[in-house]
């Protein structure tokens, strides 16, 4: 179902049981990491820029070979594959990466790399 536009996606992610990102292109996508934030387990295609942000907190598919994702989605439905774990971990990774507090700690400890304090004059 597509809900289109919304303006507090933290309130509306709880109602949904995964995320599905079916990219063939990614810059730095901020949704997986909404979605995971929300507690979702995160469902993605098999793409290196998402490798590189989400490690191994998603399960990954194919989008050459549909055969594969349908599969992984019938493993999840009937309970063969359990993503609760996965949606844990995936909060934890969020929690640790991308909240506020830890982005901006972040980005102040590579400016103090990039550009020292000066003494004062």
């Amino acid at each position: 179902r597509m809900m289109g536009p919304c303006n507090d996606i933290a309130t509306m992610l709880p109602a949904y049981d995964c995320f599905i990102m079916p990219s063939r292109f990614e810059g730095f996508p901020l949704s997986p990491f909404e979605a995971m934030a929300g507690g979702l387990p995160l469902l993605v295609s098999d793409i290196t820029p998402l490798h590189s942000i989400i490690k191994e907190q998603a399960l990954y598919f194919p989008l050459d070979q549909p055969a594969e994702p349908a599969a992984l989605l019938l493993d999840i439905v009937t309970g063969k594959r359990d993503i609760n774990k996965l949606a844990q971990d995936g909060l934890q990774y969020a929690n640790q990466t991308v909240r506020r507090k830890k982005y901006t700690e972040t980005l102040l400890r590579i400016y103090e790399v990039l550009a020292p304090a000066r003494p004062a004059r």
